[in-house]
């Protein structure tokens, strides 16, 4: 959904990107997630290259997850290739990460022994689902880079659980809208999160859309938000910044966002040590 303010619309978005697949020749390697080929091969778009699929939602990619470990039915290398209980990166869409590493790795003909270790040590990038901190059993994370509805949608997926209850997340969201359809993480809003804190200039719409799958709170900046949900949380909680949104209308970038959310956590977190 990023972008369409560019594209005009999902199908003209999705024939730019399979522009990365026009100068492949019969012998190369095309590694597509399995609904994205379906989006494809919908719009008649055809890969020349060897096309090998994965997903973290369906079997019926060439490589797909089963529980807790990723499985190949490719020739040669049927089974489980990678337990993601030894993996440090958590959710489906970093699960999906892992099989799309691992098939280039196979396809550059590295061992099993030189890709495994790495895979299973791979840790976020900053901004990307990054824990600042964890507080009295509540978990901080940035995700700044989510600057649209399937980042956030995916990022809420891949949060921890509290074993109390599945609904643990205090969101802060918001930022400078691109005309998508918020109410696409309806579903990961209504099972997730107990409550947002919405800021920037799309708070409002924001609120509008979500207000019936979670409790939607508007906040004045992010020092309102992370006090706010940081006040509200419980252990066991999570406190995520995941915008769906572009961040020009508050800060420089994404990652002047990230900066920002790190740095008042942290002093949010200091001024309750004493309490």
């Amino acid at each position: 959904e990023d972008h369409l303010d560019r594209h005009g619309s999902m199908e003209n978005y999705v024939r730019a990107k399979a522009r990365i697949f026009e100068n492949q020749k019969p012998f190369d390697w095309a590694i597509i997630q399995f609904e994205a080929l379906k989006q494809l091969q919908a719009l008649g778009v055809s890969v020349p290259g060897k096309v090998i699929t994965f997903s973290a939602r369906t079997h019926s990619a060439d490589v797909y997850l089963e529980g807790n470990r990723i499985i190949s039915r490719l020739p040669g290398v049927e089974g489980s290739v990678l337990d993601l209980a030894e993996c440090a990166l958590e959710g489906l869409h970093n699960a999906e990460n892992l099989m799309a590493a691992w098939l280039v790795g196979r396809a550059m003909k590295l061992l099993p022994s030189e890709m495994i270790p790495v895979l299973q040590t791979l840790r976020t990038g900053e901004h990307r689902c990054e824990m600042v901190t964890e507080w009295e059993g509540v978990r901080f994370y940035n995700d700044s880079k989510a600057t649209n509805v399937h980042a956030l949608d995916s990022a809420l997926r891949s949060m921890p659980f509290a074993e109390a209850a599945d609904r643990n997340v205090w969101l802060i969201a918001g930022g400078q809208g691109k005309g998508m359809d918020y109410q696409a993480a309806a579903a990961a809003l209504e099972k997730r999160v107990k409550g947002a804190w919405l800021i920037g200039t799309s708070a409002g719409e924001i609120q509008s859309a979500w207000s019936p799958f979670a409790p939607c709170n508007l906040a004045a900046d992010l020092i309102e938000a992370v006090a706010e949900a940081g006040r509200n949380a419980a252990p066991g909680d999570v406190v995520l910044l995941s915008p769906a949104c572009a961040s020009f209308d508050m800060f420089d970038s994404y990652q002047h966002r990230g900066d920002q959310f790190r740095a008042v956590v942290m002093k949010w977190v200091e001024s309750r040590q004493g309490d």
